[in-house]
């Protein structure tokens, strides 16, 4: 069967799947009789006059929880977090999430695994996937974060380590209502935006925009030892350098919606993010031979222009109909991403006493991915529930790279062995149907995802042309048991798949400097997960209390690889791994205090262990690690809100390497109501200035060790208004645990 008549099949599967979830609905409703489901009502549509109110398993309070609890997700509300009232970044807010960890380049993990999927909405997001983007976009248009470890067949099995889903602020009052900030740092930082919402009867138009600008200096020192397969040294490398960052960023957010009728909603959300980041980086960097002889002393001086912009838009159609949780999604979105590299490298010869060499590398990539879907939900008799739907995404990323090495002047032509246009084409359609049961105390929600992938690789420079196809069907479970209204034990498994990244298949040889050099591999596979979870939740007194044990184990994971291939130069080659494991437990604590405290507590205790590692590194690597976060708050008085975050950052175990954040991290805030609309906000990022990075690498052929301090420290001053007509508080029923609802 040829790759298109496969997608045909599998979008013919995916309609098929939606009728079979209508008709399936259809036919238990009039088994039930007159067409009256039985569900048990959401609590997205239950009312709420201000008491408490609790209906199997859903308590409904004017308050929204800091935690609530599904049958497959945890979602964790980030509106109070002063930071990002002050204008931090979505990293810095996720930073403060139980099970997430953000390194100081943007990348996440989840209980110290990489491949996450980031969502916005229940959509991924390729913006917020962009590299350093979440370090960069402010955390004041989310109010929730939704953590899926394992999720449901609804989902893309892509990202092995699981799902975060940002949810948006949604509550817009009647009439004008907007909100504006400037916050300004002690180093010429600032970061100013704010969102404005204008509401009539049948239309909603919400617009958010902002810009910042950061600066900050990132000091580095390394030490490598490369070995023979004999363990007799070979040389020995010294870098020591200075890096200068400066990065300034706009983004935008306009999304209008219509009310077509009462039944029938029209979603249209347009974003932009633009962002450029120069970097200046000098440093020394020594070769040494077995005795210590100097072989090499270079000075070098890295400009580096990073520059790029993303555009995204979406239109989402939602019809309503009779019943709780009946309705019937689509969406399509489309999203451009144009980001360019331009980086100029001088080499000044201490020793040899060689002329000077000038090094250019140039590269303009440009991602464009269609994302088509369609998701239909149906309450049954019994309580039961029944999804159906399906997604076709369509990823294609175009990168052109030009330049020349060891030239003369920093103005030389380019080498035409330097110029590389590498093409990369991914087709994904897909399929689901989940579909859940309450038996008494116990309810059962299982799912079947089956997707098609097709690949297609083409690197003109190396004559490579790769195409791939692949089927595979998905199946997951979750389970959870009433102990009583607030004492639940869950269980749930799913299989899961990490695709690598496109730039990971790219073959063309980059160098980045004197010993430095990097490669993608055509022929990776995907990383397949087995993850299974069971957890404890309670209700105490008032606190919140979850209790997790995980187990994953994974074949074929994509990682990066390093070695010495002659003269102090270090290669990096995206690899496969032949098996990981990850297991631990995570705690996790939330509740109020009197005289207005609040807390959130998390720690999470895990191993990991790396199995047969690539190229002549057969040992198996394991360890154990435990991180721990903390969120005190504090309600002064009417006035006055206090805040105090800290957390210690993760290790994350690498087939050659150890990779560890510095810290514990610690943050204050402070926020003082002036006025009804005006209020002040202080807040003061890593306040010990513990934030860096150890990379230690320790196999039979490459030792060293290497250390970066990131300067994070920062101390913001901001100013938040808000005009127009204030909005009241929604009396939304907020969830501490929905038994199964969702």
């Amino acid at each position: 069967m040829s790759r298109w008549r496969r997608h045909i099949a599998l979008s013919g599967f995916a309609a098929l799947t939606a009728l079979a979830g209508i008709a399936g609905g259809a036919w238990a409703q009039s088994q039930a009789g007159g067409g009256q489901t039985q569900a048990q009502p959401s609590p997205s549509d239950q009312k709420s006059d201000g008491k408490s109110t609790t209906v199997k398993g859903v308590t409904v309070t004017a308050d929204k929880p800091a935690v609530r609890a599904d049958i497959d997700r945890r979602s964790y509300d980030i509106s109070k977090d002063l930071a990002a009232q002050n204008g931090a970044s979505i990293a810095d807010a996720l930073r403060n999430v139980p099970s997430v960890d953000v390194d100081v380049d943007g990348k996440v993990t989840l209980r110290g695994a990489a491949g996450v999927t980031i969502m916005v909405d229940g959509k991924p997001s390729p913006m917020l996937a962009g590299p350093g983007v979440l370090l960069q976009v402010p955390a004041d248009q989310y109010e929730r974060v939704e953590v899926m470890t394992n999720p449901s067949a609804a989902f893309s099995p892509n990202g092995a380590a699981g799902i975060i889903n940002l949810i948006t602020k949604k509550h817009h009052p009647m009439g004008s209502f907007g909100f504006a900030r400037v916050a300004v740092d002690n180093a010429d930082r600032y970061r100013g935006g704010g969102s404005a919402s204008i509401k009539n009867d049948k239309v909603t138009v919400v617009l958010y925009a902002g810009e910042g600008r950061d600066e900050r200096t990132q000091p580095h020192a390394g030490d490598t030892e490369a070995f023979d397969s004999a363990g007799g040294l070979l040389t020995s490398t010294t870098d020591r350098d200075n890096a200068l960052l400066r990065l300034r960023y706009q983004y935008a957010d306009i999304v209008p919606t219509w009310d077509l009728d009462p039944k029938s909603q029209l979603t249209f959300r347009l974003s932009g993010y633009r962002h450029s980041n120069e970097a200046e980086d000098i440093g020394e960097t020594t070769l040494t031979g077995p005795s210590g002889a100097l072989i090499e002393d270079v000075n070098e001086k890295n400009l580096n222009d990073l520059s790029g912009e993303d555009v995204t838009g979406e239109l989402k159609f939602r019809r309503e109909f009779t019943g709780d949780e009946h309705d019937l999604t689509l969406a399509l979105s489309v999203d451009r991403s144009a980001n360019s590299s331009d980086r100029l490298l001088s080499e000044a010869f201490a020793f040899p006493a060689v002329p000077d060499a000038f090094q250019r590398s140039d590269n303009d990539d440009i991602t464009r991915t269609i994302d088509f879907s369609g998701d239909y939900n149906r309450p049954l008799s019994g309580g039961a529930k029944l999804k159906a739907g399906w997604d076709i995404n369509d990823e294609t990323d175009l990168s052109v790279t030009s330049g020349f090495l060891d030239a003369a002047t920093p103005t030389a032509p380019d080498d035409p062995g330097q110029s590389d246009h590498y093409h990369f084409r991914r087709l994904v359609s897909a399929g689901y149907l989940t579909y859940q049961q309450p038996f008494g105390k116990l309810t059962v929600m299982g799912g079947l995802r089956l997707e098609g992938e097709n690949l297609y690789i083409d690197d003109v420079t190396t004559s490579t042309v790769v195409r791939a196809d692949d089927v595979h069907l998905y199946p997951t479970i979750h389970l959870d048991y009433a102990i009583d209204d607030d004492q639940h034990l869950q269980a749930s498994y799913s299989e899961r798949i990490q695709r690598p990244d496109p730039s990971q298949f790219d073959p063309f040889l980059r160098v980045l400097g004197p010993f430095n050099q990097d490669t993608g591999n055509p022929h990776l596979k995907p990383q397949q997960t087995q993850d299974f979870e069971t957890s404890w939740q309670d209700r105490i007194g008032g606190a919140f209390v979850l209790a997790t044990a995980y187990y994953k184990s994974s074949t074929g994971g994509v990682t990066e690889v390093t070695t010495d291939v002659g003269a102090g130069v270090l290669l990096s080659t995206a690899e496969n791994l032949t098996r990981s494991k990850n297991a631990g437990v995570e705690l996790v604590l939330n509740g109020k205090l009197p005289h207005g405290f609040s807390y959130s507590l998390s720690s999470n205790a895990y191993w990991n262990q790396i199995d047969g590692v690539v190229l002549n590194d057969t040992v198996t690597r394991a360890q154990t690690t435990i991180t721990a976060r903390a969120s005190i708050n504090w309600q002064a008085d009417p006035k006055d809100f206090l805040q105090i975050t800290a957390y210690s950052p993760s290790r994350i175990l690498m087939p050659q390497s150890i990779f560890e954040s510095r810290g514990p991290i610690v943050n204050l805030g402070w926020r003082r109501k002036l006025t009804d609309k005006l209020s002040l906000v202080t807040t003061v990022g890593d306040v010990f200035d513990r934030g860096g990075s150890v990379n230690v690498y320790d196999t039979e052929l490459l030792r060293g060790r290497g250390v970066t301090d990131y300067h994070n420290r920062s101390i913001y001053l901001g100013l938040n208004l808000t005009f127009g007509a204030a909005p009241k508080q929604q009396q939304e029923p907020a969830f501490d645990y929905s038994g199964g609802q969702h």
